[in-house]
């Protein structure tokens, strides 16, 4: 069996995010590390599908989680949840 690491789990919103963001950030330096490792074996296709991985990563969840920090710190906690919760009901 692999052996996967402890789970990081927030007791605030705030606190949620950061460990989502940090573990996506983890993710972006192994994918890295793939793909530095593709190329030395020679290995495009793989490298190429990492890429687009890395991409999402980067560009997609990274880029979100760290909109959501800068939220809270703008507007405060409460109005960031208030608004949140509106986005589920619409």
């Amino acid at each position: 069996m692999a052996s996967r690491s402890a789970l990081a789990i927030g007791a605030d919103v705030p606190t949620m995010i950061k460990n989502d963001l940090a573990y996506e950030l983890s993710v972006v330096a192994a994918l890295k590390e793939a793909i530095a490792h593709c190329e030395t074996v020679q290995d495009y296709e793989t490298r190429a599908q990492l890429r687009e991985l890395l991409d999402d990563t980067e560009n997609d969840h990274t880029h979100w989680l760290e909109q959501q920090l800068f939220l809270i710190n703008a507007m405060g906690l409460a109005n960031y949840q208030q608004s949140a919760a509106g986005d589920i009901d619409s």
